[in-house]
């Protein structure tokens, strides 16, 4: 049999007459859409956590927001590790990207209730300062794609032994 001019390629064309045996891949579409759909969940996920904690537990005083942010972070961190382990890049990029709506819910919320509205009853200015507002969401934001990488990397590093 010749010799192929530029060596094996590997390309997942079938020649009757090849040395080389094929090797059984999953089609690439299929892996292309349930990364995208992981994706799609990572970031949903990381959305709805925000929404629900800050639409359920409002943080008007101190306590309530440290409260409210160890939910909020907690749950988020806890999901998008299980995400990052079960779809490597997908799921640690879905939840990065999650994050960002999520952070941009959170700061307007803590905005709003640190800010408050004087004179009008139930709508005062919360019990800390407005800072918390864009501090919060930027920590959780860096915190969190850093464990997601370190999880990714640590993942990527365990499947290759």
């Amino acid at each position: 049999m010749p010799e192929e001019p530029f060596g094996h390629l590997n390309t997942d064309e079938v020649k009757a007459d090849s040395p080389y045996p094929r090797q059984a891949m999953p089609p690439t579409d299929a892996q292309q859409i349930g990364g995208c759909l992981l994706f799609t969940i990572a970031s949903l996920l990381q959305v709805g956590i925000g929404l629900a904690v800050f639409i359920l537990l409002p943080p008007i005083t101190q306590s309530a927001l440290v409260t409210t942010g160890l939910v909020f972070c907690g749950g988020g961190l806890v999901a998008g590790i299980i995400l990052t382990l079960i779809g490597r890049e997908a799921g640690a990029f879905g939840s990065i990207a999650g994050t960002a709506p999520a952070g941009i819910f959170a700061w307007l919320r803590l905005r709003e209730l640190a800010l408050g509205y004087e004179g009008v009853k139930g709508m005062e200015p919360a019990g800390y300062p407005e800072a918390v507002s864009w501090a919060f969401p930027t920590v959780y934001f860096l915190l969190g794609s850093a464990v997601w990488l370190f999880v990714l990397a640590i993942r990527n590093k365990v499947s290759k032994r």
